[in-house]
């Protein structure tokens, strides 16, 4: 690896979208950089994800009388799964500037699965 490869990958967790089809175009045969733009990639769909499956259960539950409390407290859910996504950003980075090929924590193992 190549230390032109750790801001590469950095690049990933900095520039969300448009550092990702940067590197999409540019750096495709690039391992190290790929695996660190999953892990960016799937850090943010987690989190995504979460709010959304937030959003549709508190939809369902509001039509429930006096159960859309329910709703509001799943929300501290959410809440948990940004601060997750920060440590596992935070770590992302750190990794990426250490050339280290480890998997972010929570999402790291699914990322690596995305068709990227």
């Amino acid at each position: 690896m190549k230390t032109s490869d750790r801001w590469l990958a950095v690049i990933a967790y900095l520039l969300p979208i448009v550092g990702w089809l940067y590197l999409w175009f540019s750096q495709r045969k690039n391992a190290f950089v790929m695996f660190h733009l999953r892990q960016s990639v799937g850090i943010c769909l987690g989190t995504v994800l979460s709010f959304l499956v937030w959003a549709v259960v508190g939809w369902v539950l509001a039509w429930i009388p006096y159960v859309f409390v329910l709703s509001i407290m799943l929300y501290a859910m959410v809440v948990l799964v940004v601060v997750l996504a920060l440590i596992a950003w935070f770590v992302g980075v750190i990794n990426a500037l250490r050339l280290n090929r480890a998997y972010v924590p929570i999402f790291g193992r699914w990322a690596n699965r995305l068709p990227i």
